[in-house]
């Protein structure tokens, strides 16, 4: 793992960054990223639909012009309920389909209640994540 240190205008970040050979070189390792987005399938594995759901929140929280809190995620409120865009929901999704050998799941499949909001989307890719054990 290498830490960067880049120092901005409004404070100083710290960075990581991973080696992919690297994070994938020791079977079952556990690896999160600083938003608490799995890096490894283990690391996917291992999370809770809560734990998904605060890590979802954090990644779309964390986007340029987006507010700097999950509440606003969605238009909604902290619970999670609020509307995604769907180009949301696919990229997040895609977040998690890069560490495995094929798409969790087709949204095209799947009731747009199904995935349209947070909480939705974590539990649909809990079960998804679950069904690949």
């Amino acid at each position: 793992m290498v830490q960067k240190v880049r120092a901005s205008a409004n404070a100083t970040q710290l960075a990581f960054q991973l080696e992919p050979v690297a994070a994938q070189a020791v079977p079952g390792t556990i690896v999160f990223d600083l938003l608490g987005m799995p890096v490894t399938t283990a690391a996917a594995h291992s999370m809770s639909a809560t734990s998904i759901r605060t890590a979802l929140g954090k990644t779309l929280g964390n986007l340029p012009g987006r507010a700097g809190s999950t509440a606003s995620v969605g238009g909604g409120s902290a619970a999670g309920t609020g509307a995604l865009e769907s180009l949301e929901v696919v990229w997040l999704l895609s977040k998690f389909n890069k560490l495995f050998d094929k798409p969790l799941l087709d949204v095209t499949k799947v009731p747009n209640s199904r995935w349209s909001t947070l909480d939705a989307v974590s539990a649909l890719l809990h079960e998804a994540i679950e069904g690949r054990r």
